[in-house]
């Protein structure tokens, strides 16, 4: 993930400060981008989605005790010792994926991008 972060950061930033850009090169960069893109997406959406689906199906468990009054105690201890624990899909245990997170990559890239161009001008 991070090789497809890097790699769509340095594509636009060959596109936007490339001297001599010809047709070719430029359709390269742009597929490359394209390519690498994908990959992100392709690991985070469903990344953002199963830990969305953990939470959900956390709640309707920790609900069910309520819905089934027969063995609620019995029912509560075994919810108590078998979803303690949180489980998340991380971005190197860093950070949790959600939609937010998706959203802030892209943010950084745009601010990075406007930084670069920045200091690209001097």
């Amino acid at each position: 993930m991070l090789l497809s972060l890097t790699a769509i950061f340095w594509t636009g930033y060959t596109m936007v400060f490339a001297e001599t850009l010809t047709q070719k090169h430029l359709f390269t960069l742009m597929c490359s981008g394209t390519l690498h893109l994908s990959f992100l997406l392709l690991q985070m959406i469903p990344a953002t989605i199963t830990n969305e689906s953990a939470d959900k199906t956390k709640i309707a468990i920790q609900r069910l005790p309520y819905r089934i009054p027969m063995n609620r105690e019995e029912l509560e201890n075994k919810i108590r010792k078998d979803f303690s624990q949180e489980f998340h899909l991380t971005f190197w245990k860093i950070s949790v994926f959600d939609r937010s997170f998706v959203l802030t990559c892209f943010g950084t890239f745009l601010t990075y991008g406007i930084l670069s161009a920045t200091l690209g001008r001097q």
